[in-house]
């Protein structure tokens, strides 16, 4: 569910249906998922790049903004703090390409990990 505050009836929606990790919140073009499997938190961000252009360094800055949202919004609301408190949190970089979307990258606990094929472009 997208929202744009962190307060209101359509926020606390959102914060019921993804503490069910029922569904992901979408916040700040971030979407939040609670993964049922382990409980860990997913972060997914949009690759401000194309697949085929998209290079360890772009990666990172894409992180690093993903990384400042999340912060930002675990700082704006308690209640979220308090839902991702202690979980292990996975960053994923996609592309969404509207009928669909793939993973090129992840940052886990065990450092940046590419999708088979990625990255394209070594630069």
């Amino acid at each position: 569910m997208e929202i744009s505050e962190t307060n209101g009836s359509r926020f606390e929606l959102a914060m019921d249906r993804f503490r069910e990790s029922k569904e992901p919140i979408f916040y700040k073009g971030i979407s939040f998922h609670l993964k049922k499997e382990d409980g860990s938190l997913e972060c997914r961000i949009q690759s401000t790049w194309l697949p085929e252009n998209v290079t360890e360094s772009h990666a990172r800055e894409d992180f690093e903004r993903g990384k400042a949202v999340l912060d930002s919004f675990a700082k704006e609301s308690v209640e979220f703090s308090e839902v991702i408190k202690d979980r292990k949190v996975i960053f994923s970089l996609i592309d969404d390409y509207g009928m669909g979307a793939i993973e090129l990258c992840r940052i886990s606990g065990k450092g940046m990990e590419w999708s088979e094929g990625y990255p394209q472009n070594r630069m």
